[in-house]
């Protein structure tokens, strides 16, 4: 019921939405002290039919695919061209992360998890997420430039990516 539930305010955000064009994502971004290259741009889509915005990974070192990959500086941008509900966000979050971290870091995690997912808002079109990792200095999560959540968990910071990077991510 509650995947219906959100289904359905997903796609009553989207009806009557013109979406805005693809954002022109910065070669190159700075968190702290740190210099991340774009590495790839993708389209965002919900439900692997619809299109809700574009996002950008930068990392210092694109060619981190392995098993190095977590521990990586990265940051992911998204611009999103379409309104969409906090709910949603909060919602698909917890359920890729239960479906691609250990049952028992997921548990450890439960509370830190839940309290980066309230930090979600509301988003309208040409809203943008960004999302860092730094080892030494977490995860961090910004909504239209204002930092809105950070973890200074390492672990559970490069876990989050999971998201986006583990077995069954979001966008698949």
């Amino acid at each position: 019921m509650r995947i219906f539930y959100s289904l359905a305010m997903i796609t009553l955000a989207f009806a009557n939405t013109v979406s805005a064009g693809e954002p022109a994502f910065p070669a190159s971004r700075t968190i702290g002290d740190t210099e991340l290259t774009r590495c790839s741009t993708t389209k965002i889509k919900a439900f692997r039919l619809i299109h809700v915005g574009y996002a950008a990974l930068y990392m210092k070192d694109c060619k981190k695919t392995d098993g190095e990959f977590f521990d990586e500086p990265k940051l992911m941008s998204f611009f999103y061209t379409r309104d969409i509900p906090k709910r949603a966000f909060s919602e698909a979050a917890i359920k890729t992360l239960e479906e691609n971290i250990e049952p028992e870091f997921f548990e450890e995690w439960k509370n830190e998890f839940a309290e980066i997912n309230e930090a979600y808002r509301d988003t309208e079109e040409g809203d943008q997420y960004d999302i860092s990792f730094i080892n030494g200095k977490g995860l961090q999560l910004f909504f239209n430039d204002e930092l809105i959540v950070s973890n200074q968990n390492d672990k559970l910071a490069s876990q989050y990516f999971q998201i986006w990077f583990g077995e069954n991510p979001f966008n698949h």
